[in-house]
């Protein structure tokens, strides 16, 4: 009816990373929130995984390795964005970890918050085989950040509870696929607008409410 109704039928073209991991950069925990902050803690946990090896491993080294951004061919894309501390580097996350002052560690090799917790991160999940084991891939970046004294703790849960506990603000870390040119249609990917946010809910929470909930981002 295109034609005689006078409108366009465009056809979606789905993309995406085909797994990523966020941290909870509105976490209720202050401690926790302030170590999720800091970049030179983000760019050590990333250089800590070994992603050609999970290419090979679980991808016939098929994937491309990125961080989640729109890709070439798409009005948002930006020219070497997606490669930032994606080369498996574990000698100079070490380095930017005690950098951070996280140099005492427990009798199992995991680094120790100053309150003298150990550094174990929770990262929620809903499992899915379809395209990649997401077990898998993510016991594969447990073992590789064991390796730099972080404690990665899988959880997976049903869609229910990971949706309950996104918009509840009660999570470390979500592993989910994330929408690389979504930027018009879901700002929420990138930029926390509502409390559905995978990586800062509470921050949405508050942009929403217009101040009355939720935490106020920095």
């Amino acid at each position: 009816n295109a034609e005689e109704r006078g409108y366009r039928v465009l056809r979606w073209a789905p993309t995406g990373s085909l797994l990523a991991m966020n941290f909870n950069l509105s976490h209720k925990d202050e401690d926790l929130r302030g170590l999720f902050a800091e970049p030179d803690f983000r760019a050590a946990f990333s250089q800590a995984i070994d992603r050609e090896d999970m290419n090979e491993r679980l991808l016939g080294g098929l994937g491309v390795i990125t961080q989640p951004t729109s890709p070439a061919g798409t009005d948002y894309h930006v020219e070497g964005a997606g490669q930032n501390n994606i080369e498996y580097n574990p000698e100079q996350a070490n380095e930017l970890l005690d950098g951070l002052g996280l140099t005492e560690t427990n009798s199992e090799g995991i680094r120790l918050m100053e309150d003298g917790s150990p550094l174990e991160i929770v990262l929620s999940y809903v499992e899915d085989n379809a395209m990649i084991p997401r077990t898998d891939a993510f016991n594969m970046a447990r073992e590789n950040l064991a390796e730099v004294g972080i404690d990665l703790v899988l959880r997976p849960v049903d869609g229910s509870l990971y949706a309950e506990l996104r918009g509840g603000n009660d999570f470390d870390m979500s592993g989910t696929t994330v929408a690389d040119d979504d930027w018009d249609l879901e700002p929420v990917w990138y930029i926390p607008t509502a409390p559905n946010s995978h990586r800062a809910p509470g921050y949405g929470q508050w942009y929403v409410s217009d101040g009355a909930e939720g935490m106020e981002p920095p």
